[in-house]
């Protein structure tokens, strides 16, 4: 099922936004990847026989240059195999019909790199903001009885649009980050790659079919 396939780490190099520009490269196989698998707590109770060379590439390179906390992947796999508590981030979709990608499947992971994304979500600050902070800042000003800015207004106002935006969204089991690209097949989940949403529909697919090609070539012809 398996190839063993050397400078995997390399051509599957991801950009995942908001991460570093450039990563230390390596040459590792299926080999080699599966040992680093089995040491590390963070991949513990994985079906790896389901968990593709792409993907377990992916993750050796974030650990490796300590870009992110690996467990944040994999505790997405782990509760989406029913392994794991039910996590905060938004619920697995299916990509949309008319998209290249149709026939994939998504799953978010987070982690505090992700923080400022998930601020910009909550109150698009991207678009010069939105209702939720038009109301927001409209409910502290009412609230605020003061003629000037002090420091009691300043301390809330950090805490409205920071800790406590990131519990509502955490409640509401909607933070985001980027994607673990998965299919299904037989009842089964089958966890291909890390995507980023800056990247295009084409270079996913690609990465995605890749992975497909090297260890699930019983599922690909369905795609």
């Amino acid at each position: 099922m398996y190839n063993e396939t050397r400078g995997l780490v390399n051509s599957t190099f991801i950009h995942l936004e908001g991460m570093v520009n450039e990563l230390n490269r390596v040459s590792v196989g299926r080999a080699d990847l599966l040992r680093f698998a089995e040491n590390e707590i963070a991949l513990y109770g994985l079906s790896l026989e389901r968990v593709s060379t792409v993907l377990l590439a992916q993750l050796y390179q974030l650990w490796g240059n300590r870009v992110i906390n690996i467990s944040n992947v994999t505790r997405e796999i782990k509760a989406l195999d029913g392994n794991e508590l039910k996590t905060r981030t938004k619920k697995e979709s299916a990509f949309a019909a008319n998209s290249v990608l149709n026939g994939y499947y998504y799953k978010h992971f987070t982690d505090p790199l992700f923080l400022l994304k998930n601020l910009n979500a909550e109150f698009g600050y991207d678009g010069g903001g939105n209702k939720r902070l038009d109301h927001l800042l409209g409910r502290l000003f009412h609230e605020h009885k003061e003629q000037y800015v002090d420091q009691e207004f300043t301390s809330r106002l950090a805490h409205l649009t920071t800790f406590a935006a990131w519990e509502r969204r955490a409640r509401s089991g909607e933070i985001t980050g980027e994607w673990i690209v998965f299919m299904k097949y037989e009842g089964k989940r089958y966890y291909l790659c890390l995507a980023a949403h800056s990247e295009s529909n084409e270079t996913i697919l690609e990465r995605a079919r890749q992975a497909c090609s090297m260890d699930f070539g019983f599922i690909i012809d369905g795609v």
